[in-house]
């Protein structure tokens, strides 16, 4: 359980799961994350690009991606 929910905990418990080698566990923390009605921010989407890249879920990471650019336009370079 997350203490206090919102987009800045989820994308560090995703991005601990990817670093951790489990991004599968990432990914389903960005689904759940969805599923309770947060909004992704780009750094969340660069969380779970990132567990795409480091599981080599190639097919994952490219799904997500064509959700980012049609949900939310083009990715930032900031």
């Amino acid at each position: 359980q997350i203490p206090t929910k919102n987009v800045v905990s989820w994308t560090v418990i995703m991005s601990a799961y990817a670093i951790n080698g489990l991004p599968d566990k990432a990914l389903a923390s960005f689904e759940e994350m969805k599923r309770e009605g947060y909004t992704p921010n780009d750094v969340t989407y660069l969380a779970a690009l990132s567990a795409c890249n480091h599981g080599g879920l190639i097919r994952e990471g490219l799904m997500i991606f064509k959700s980012m650019v049609e949900d939310h336009n083009k990715p930032s370079l900031q």
